[in-house]
């Protein structure tokens, strides 16, 4: 048996843990007051939850022998229960972990119909039929995705209207990355959802938070905090695993906290925006602003790890904070500049945007109408490349890719 736990979001059990306890503390509890859903100790406790479940799920079929296999990418990690598993087995995890082994993607049974379509129309005669006749026979057995009338495409184009009428097309700094990188990701992305929350989105959330909750800190403050998140959290602090990731959540925040305690100027944190730029409307948040007179300096903070220690570096081609800038300017301030501060090395490394001059900003505007155009459709053309492929979770659906060929084709 294969066992696998993906981080998932909450489900039903925790919506029902939360209306039980709004019930026990009285008719006059509204959610927003005792559970707030978008509070990172509910969210992460929330994925740790479902994932124990569905692992007790997945363990408890097994009748003679239980396999673990576990996957590490960009977007998912190593479940820290498999620690748990493997010491109740007497399974001794070498220090530096199991080593990684690369494997070829799983076929389900819609993977294997995708194959034989894929076949079916290849040029060899015999292969050919082959996919054919098996096809056939699953689409006689009822499998509906061997159905030739049931397969994408076959009914003709739903729709040749473009998604957006004459109104604004509304674009957010990180939607107008995705984009520019790839229209048909952004599409996809956009209409479908995109990969279930990660342990480094909740990580992400927490440490914001903290930043929200600390303006100016200071550090000791912003490091207790986050010693009650963990303790909220009741999680098992024996694990190696576990142990990697609370240290490395604490380094971040006494790098986050360093930083915070260091600035006294007047600061605006989560600034909403929602700003007409020529023909789209800039909309988001920005996580800091750091006021000095007239003007403000934009603060991003990434969990990330980039940037040179020491040592700050300039990106005058980073879209997102070249967006904040244009918002800010929307909304009257005059930029300073604009910073990333990456927190993932335990420290502060900063990658710096300066302000835009005219030719600049005219460049960006253009490139903001570029990509509005883009967006309205009705085509969304794929544009395959090493920055916009290599974590994108669509791979199956692009035609671009050869696993997507065999779903459109």
């Amino acid at each position: 048996m294969a066992g696998s736990t993906p981080r998932a979001p909450a489900v039903a059990g925790d919506l029902l843990t939360d209306i039980l306890r709004l019930e026990s503390q009285g008719s006059d509890c509204t959610p927003s007051e005792t559970t707030p859903l978008d509070d990172p100790r509910i969210q992460r406790r929330a994925i740790l939850d479902n994932e124990l479940r569905r692992l007790l799920a997945a363990t408890s079929r097994a009748t003679r022998f239980l396999h673990i296999g576990v996957v590490s990418n960009e977007d998912q990690a190593p479940s820290q229960f498999i620690e748990l598993i493997a010491k109740a087995s007497g399974i001794e995890i070498p220090e530096e972990g199991f080593a990684p082994e690369e494997v070829p993607p799983s076929l389900d049974l819609s993977g294997h119909v995708a194959r034989l379509r894929f076949l079916a129309t290849q040029e060899d005669d015999q292969t050919r039929e082959l996919a054919a006749n098996l096809l056939a026979l699953l689409a006689q057995r009822g499998v509906h995705s061997a159905q030739p009338d049931k397969w994408i495409g076959a009914g003709g184009i739903s729709s040749d209207s473009a998604i957006y009428g004459h109104q604004n097309v509304s674009i957010s700094p990180s939607s107008f990355d995705t984009a520019r990188a790839c229209i048909l990701r952004w599409f996809f992305s956009a209409n479908s959802g995109s990969s279930v929350p990660t342990q480094s989105a909740a990580d992400g959330t927490l440490i914001h938070s903290l930043a929200e909750r600390f303006p100016h800190g200071p550090k000791q403050a912003v490091v207790q905090a986050l010693e009650e998140e963990i303790q909220a959290m009741d999680l098992d602090e024996e694990p190696a695993a576990t142990k990697i990731h609370l240290n490395h959540l604490r380094d971040m925040a006494s790098a986050l906290g360093e930083y915070l305690e260091g600035n006294t100027d007047e600061v605006r944190v989560e600034v909403p925006f929602d700003v007409p730029v020529s023909s789209v409307n800039i909309r988001g948040r920005m996580d800091r602003l750091e006021v000095s007179g007239e003007s403000v300096r934009i603060i991003d903070f990434k969990t990330g790890k980039k940037g040179a220690k020491g040592k700050i570096k300039t990106d005058p081609d980073h879209p997102q904070l070249a967006l904040y800038q244009l918002a800010a300017e929307e909304l009257g301030y005059t930029v300073i500049d604009a910073e990333l501060k990456y927190l993932g090395y335990g420290d502060v490394r900063t990658i710096l945007q300066e302000p835009l001059d005219d030719d600049t900003k005219n460049d960006w505007i253009s490139q903001l109408d570029e990509v509005a155009s883009a967006m309205r459709g009705p085509h969304f053309i794929a544009t395959p490349s090493d920055e916009a492929c290599r974590y994108c979770e669509f791979t199956r659906s692009c035609p671009a890719k050869d696993q997507g060929k065999r779903s459109v084709e």
